[in-house]
This record gives structure tokens, C-alpha cells and sequence, in this order.
């Protein structure tokens, strides 16, 4: 394929994963759930042998005029492991930790009490995960960075 097919097929192609993704919206308060905006993302893949490692980098954006808690559900493929997520605040990262999934929940809930900036992802079923993040400043964004791997299937001897 020549570099301006693959050209033409990315800017056909690039719509579609932003609506894959998956979405974003605020946590259930008194105006029920609100879609909030995915303002940038970055995809990165490195592929070693049957070995892929995604890396997204995504800024999300509180439209709203008051602090909120933000919410993005998404699907990754079958088999897939998150290995990474990375929080920004004030403009510095802050890895997150692994833990089991009712631990994770009670930690993040006594920190957004004492209104300090956790996030929490967790897995809904085989391929769905909801990350949770608080506070989303009013008008403001939070950036988060995310990485998975995923085994290939070897085709056609490829």
C-alpha cells in the first residue's frame, strides 16, 4: 500500500475510532448524566511479534459550569490487559496502582470525600471498563494516559 493510500485510509478511518472509543459523561448528580467532550487523543502501537502494546493519550473536557466527577466507559479487545494508567495533575503524572477491584473502590471513594484528585478504573465484563475520575474542574479538562496489551492471532501463517 503506498503512503498516500495509507494517507486516505487513515482519513477515512479517523471518525470511526473516536466514536469506538468509547464516551465520557458526569457522574449521576442532581442534572443526571451529561456527555462531556473528548478534546485530544493521541494512539500509539508498537507490535513485537504476536505482541501489541496500545498506548492512548486523552484530554477530556468539563463543559459544564460546575466541578464534576467524569466518567469514560470503553471496550478494549478480547483479552486484553490495561498495564498502565497515568492521571495528570498540575500538569505532573501520577502512575496509578493495581489493586483488587473492592479495595480500588473503597480507596477511591474516601479520597474524592477529602475532594483530593484519585481515579479508579475498573472492569465491567470481558472487553467493557469504566474509568472514574474526580474532580473535572468547570470548563476545565483532565488528561489521562492509558496503555494495554493484547496477543495477536497468528493468520494465514502471519
Amino acid at each position: 500500500m503506498t503512503a498516500k493510500a495509507v494517507a486516505l485510509a487513515l482519513m477515512v478511518l479517523l471518525p470511526q475510532p473516536l466514536w469506538a472509543i468509547g464516551f465520557v459523561y458526569t457522574g449521576v448528580g442532581g442534572g443526571g448524566r451529561e456527555l462531556m467532550e473528548l478534546t485530544e487523543a493521541t494512539v500509539q502501537v508498537q507490535i513485537q511479534d504476536r505482541l501489541a502494546v496500545t498506548r492512548t493519550d486523552q484530554v477530556f473536557t468539563n463543559r459544564s459550569g460546575r466541578v464534576t466527577e467524569g466518567i469514560y466507559e470503553f471496550k478494549l479487545p478480547t483479552g486484553a490487559i490495561i498495564t498502565d494508567l497515568v492521571l495528570w495533575i498540575e500538569g505532573r503524572p501520577v502512575k496509578g496502582i493495581i489493586m483488587e477491584k473492592e479495595e480500588g473502590r473503597q480507596v477511591y471513594d474516601a479520597v474524592v470525600h477529602r475532594r483530593v484528585d484519585p481515579a479508579l478504573i475498573e472492569q465491567i465484563d470481558e472487553e467493557t471498563f469504566r474509568l472514574s475520575i474526580f474532580p473535572f474542574p468547570q470548563q476545565g479538562s483532565r488528561r489521562v494516559e492509558l496503555e494495554y496489551m493484547q496477543a495477536l492471532e497468528a493468520r494465514d501463517g502471519v
